[in-house]
């Protein structure tokens, strides 16, 4: 299964890079790092361990350093929002930013995403991962049920 989709893939991020020069290369006035390669420990959320992070760090046109998350998914508005909520909380505890500093390029249709910190969204997020937690410590300890 997974050699079927070796060919599309390829193309599919050919295209993906081909949209990143046209669409967004000129707003980088600097690249500082690449964040993929780096290693981190991540980091804790209501009883969760969050890993991951931004693809790289840059300096903007106006002088801001910019968190990068590189979308190419087909995802939902809410599961986007969601885990844009969740990359803000990574890059302020990880990376000493603030979650505005993020700056998502979607990779599909060549347009900037504009997001910022929703206390809604961050409340459901919340509420999700408390639940989530409970579930994993209930299945490692079924005694304590």
């Amino acid at each position: 299964m997974g050699g079927a989709r070796g060919p599309k893939m390829a193309t599919d991020n050919a295209d993906a890079f081909h949209m990143f020069e046209a669409a967004f290369y000129q707003k980088i006035s600097k690249f500082r790092r690449d964040l993929l390669r780096e290693q981190r420990t991540g980091c804790e959320f209501e009883g969760l361990v969050l890993e991951g992070g931004p693809h790289f760090e840059v300096i903007d046109q106006k002088g801001n350093k910019r968190h990068v998350f590189l979308h190419a998914a087909n995802w939902s508005g809410k599961d986007l929002a969601a885990y844009l909520e969740l990359l803000g909380i990574v890059i302020e505890d990880a990376y000493g930013g603030d979650s505005s500093s993020l700056w998502v390029f979607n990779l599909r249709t060549g347009k900037e995403i504009k997001w910022r910190s929703s206390s809604r969204v961050r409340n459901r997020c919340e509420g999700a991962a408390k639940l989530y937690a409970r579930l994993v410590k209930a299945m490692e300890n079924p005694d304590d049920i």
